[in-house]
């Protein structure tokens, strides 16, 4: 046993340096193969959301993990905000005013990605994934803030370019589209505030345009 231990500590002492040039060598060959990126840009709605709310703002922060060349696995959370609304809705539901209506959307959500090389330095990527969608709506009083939430399940597909333009950092452009599913509920009690502010939507659509950094970590 102990000559068996000996013989297998030489092995490892002796295939170690080779180990970890050949990880070194494929970490260069794919530098695309760790990265967190932050992402921000504009939203569109298409439904009656556009209408109560106009466009809104998209941020979100990416970590994207190659798998196998050339798949890699995309994990997300972001956020779409959309700027006030026309306070007759609010008026109709609440039956009094507020000073400001938002909605803040954020997003968890985990998708395979494909990253096809369009030179050594550019990838064009495609993912589609699926999470959930928690919905907040903010209603503001003077000295007063409401926030009432609800939380879905949706889907989305991203697609874009990722170039890098140094050893370690990298630009990306996209458009995002989100579409998730509403408990079509108009209940007092419980609605589903996507439902009552899209005028009956029951799977809305976002479209956001986004561009960003991103770090390789590894």
């Amino acid at each position: 046993m102990r000559r068996l231990t000996l013989l297998l500590a030489a092995i490892i002492t002796l295939s170690a340096p080779y180990a970890i040039a050949q990880s070194e060598d494929e970490t260069a060959a794919d530098p695309f193969r760790e990265r967190l990126g932050l992402r921000a840009g504009f939203a569109w709605t298409a439904n009656d959301l556009e209408e109560n709310f106009g466009g809104g703002l998209d941020l979100s922060l990416h970590f994207i993990q190659r798998i196998r060349k050339p798949f890699s696995v995309d994990v997300t959370l972001g956020a779409i905000y959309l700027g006030s609304t026309d306070s007759e809705i609010t008026r109709d539901f609440f039956g009094t005013e507020f000073d400001d209506v938002s909605m803040r959307i954020l997003v968890v959500t985990a998708a395979p990605m494909v990253e096809i090389p369009l030179g050594e330095r550019t990838d064009f990527f495609l993912s589609v994934g699926a999470g959930m969608y928690v919905t907040s709506l903010i209603l503001d009083q003077t000295l007063n803030e409401i926030d009432l939430s609800n939380t879905n399940f949706g889907i989305n597909v991203n697609a874009g370019l990722s170039r890098r333009i140094s050893t370690n950092w990298f630009v990306d452009a996209g458009v995002y589209l989100h579409k998730f599913w509403t408990e079509d509920s108009l209940e007092p009690a419980s609605p589903d505030w996507v439902y009552v502010y899209s005028e009956g939507d029951s799977d809305p659509l976002f479209w956001c345009v986004t561009a960003g950094l991103a770090l390789r970590l590894f």
